[in-house]
């Protein structure tokens, strides 16, 4: 998240904290105007609202453009994107929990993952989605009064779960790199007990590095002008953020390395690397396959020569058929993982990486103004880290074929709730009776059939 006062190399935040400041000169030049020359709106409410005034009289003349497109961009695009995906969170962790193979260790990251996204949505929908209801429309007047008190733990809570996505991210990563490049000793080291211990570390290890983010912020009472009596309650610098050695240390050095460019460099280069496994791996079952099938071919060669042409039984050719049905699954299994995998980093990275020039282009640009162009940058920031946690249910549809079997299937069991179960056992009584019979005389090239059907579900496969 990037914030715009920046005493150090790099600032933490793409979520701006109070509400777009005016500058005092114009409204000390507003309030030193004739009175006559004021709309009838703003004569009444100096005398009967001071906070109405403040809000209607003077942000929305002097930052109407920029107040605008926060209502319109943070509290109607990104709310309703809040909300979406929140509900596709919330239904991703409940396909992954039905799962009965969900204990496996691409699972329990994922989970994790969809919880840490679902938390963040909540944070940034009361930090940033809520608090430009207020200056456009008059509503939530509660909501703006406490707003506040309510910063330092927001702000926390959000950069605690940002770091931990990050390295979730990475971990996730990285036991798919080890699964390609050394199976061996990623089925050895990325066992269920150590990838929750490794989870549990990363998130105690997020929580301690970020506990001085509460005392970044301090709530003041701060005077508008000495012309008007009229005071704003926000939320501000502490003496902790506004320290030199605090700045450069820990909100930019140690910010760069553990949140910001550590995580993304890190798996920008794991994810090239995995796709190059792929595309490796992919080229070399190619040849095998080739060798493999004209290797076969000539001993069935030898064999009619041997035997004769009559010598053809169905009971090895079904054997043959099973053992490459099931080589065929495993192998569907780990593409459709692979696939999963790289589809999730990928839109990681594209998401991350504007937010990090936009922490770039913040060093040179410091002004807090309505005015100022970071006003603009630090929206469209949010929007793609905002669109990165909300888009999980969509990449689990599209790149895990096990999610999607048990997203129909639970869907089936809600509409089928309804029917009698009698009917339904009754159905499935005679299904697996016609099964049975006509099992019997199904042909060898068939038993091949059956079984890619339903490919990596009978199979013991991942959840995806």
């Amino acid at each position: 998240m990037v914030l715009m006062n920046i005493n150090g190399l790099f600032s933490e935040l793409q979520i701006p904290n109070t509400l777009i400041r005016v500058h005092n000169s114009e409204m000390h030049l507003f309030l030193s105007t004739n009175e006559s020359e004021w709309s009838p709106i703003c004569r009444d409410l100096i005398k009967t609202d001071h906070q109405e005034f403040y809000r209607y009289c003077i942000l929305l003349k002097y930052s109407f453009t920029p107040h605008v497109f926060m209502f319109l961009l943070e509290s109607v695009i990104l709310g309703l994107i809040c909300v979406f995906g929140f509900i596709g969170n919330i239904i991703s962790i409940t396909v992954l929990i039905m799962e009965s193979h969900a204990s496996q260790s691409p699972s329990i990251i994922l989970r994790l993952l969809c919880v840490s996204d679902t938390l963040f949505l909540i944070t940034y929908f009361f930090y940033s989605s809520l608090r430009h209801v207020y200056p456009m429309t008059s509503y939530l007047v509660q909501y703006h009064d406490i707003y506040p008190y309510l910063v330092p733990y927001l702000w926390s809570l959000a950069m605690t779960i940002q770091m931990t996505v990050n390295w979730l991210v990475v971990l996730v990563t990285v036991e798919r790199y080890c699964a390609l490049k050394h199976p061996f000793i990623a089925k050895k080291f990325f066992t269920n007990g150590n990838l929750k211990l490794i989870s549990i570390l990363s998130i105690a290890l997020a929580v301690v590095f970020n506990i001085p983010r509460f005392y970044e912020w301090d709530v003041i009472n701060f005077r508008i002008d000495p012309c008007f009596n009229y005071s704003v309650i926000r939320a501000d610098n502490s003496h902790l953020r506004e320290n030199a050695i605090y700045s450069i240390l820990y909100r930019s050095v140690f910010y760069a390395v553990l949140v910001a460019i550590g995580p993304v460099a890190c798996v920008l280069w794991l994810n090239v690397s995995l796709i190059k496994l792929i595309k490796s791996a992919g080229n070399n079952l190619i040849i095998r396959n080739v060798s493999a099938n004209t290797s076969i071919s000539h001993s069935s060669r030898q064999r009619n020569q041997v035997n004769g042409p009559t010598y053809q039984l169905f009971q090895p050719a079904a054997s043959t058929s099973i053992s490459t049905a099931y080589g065929q699954c495993i192998q569907e299994k780990n593409r459709s993982v692979n696939r999963l995998i790289i589809l999730l980093v990928s839109v990681f990275i594209i998401c991350e990486i504007p937010a990090l020039i936009h922490q770039f282009l913040a060093v040179f640009v410091t002004s807090t103004s309505h005015d100022s162009p970071m006003i603009y940058t630090v929206s469209l920031s949010n929007a793609l880290v905002t669109l990165k946690s909300s888009s999980n249910f969509l990449i689990y549809c599209l790149g895990g074929k096990k999610f999607r079997f048990t997203l129909r299937r639970l869907c089936r069991r809600s509409t089928q709730s309804k029917i009698p179960r009698i009917f339904l056992a009754a159905a499935w009584k005679r299904i697996n009776q016609t099964n049975t019979k006509s099992s019997l005389k199904r042909p060898a090239k068939q038993y091949e059939l059956v079984l890619n059907r339903r490919p990596c579900i009978d199979l013991g496969a991942h959840i995806y």
